[in-house]
């Protein structure tokens, strides 16, 4: 159950507590320092918001219009963890 959102709830209701829940999600992660790249593929409408906010950083969020442009993206995100260095 998604914070006390039950099955006879609005779509508007569910889609609100995941969305939270979401944003929660990426705040702790964030906090504990590690790098977060979000991908919104093929979305003609509504916010991207949630996900820009969710990546570590404006240049982490790859907004892509058409999928032939998803190589693109998962490109860029291997080019910049290349150099990452993973740390305990």
């Amino acid at each position: 159950m998604l914070a006390g959102i039950t099955g006879s709830s609005s779509t508007s209701q569910r889609t609100t507590a995941m969305n939270n829940r979401l944003a929660a999600l990426c705040t702790a992660m964030k906090a504990k320092k590690i790098e977060i790249y979000t991908v919104r593929v093929e979305v003609q409408s509504g916010s991207s918001s949630l996900l820009q906010g969710c990546a570590s950083a404006p240049d982490k969020f790859f907004d892509v219009a058409n999928v032939n442009q998803l190589g693109a993206a998962f490109d860029a995100i291997a080019a910049a963890i290349t150099n990452l260095r993973i740390t305990k």
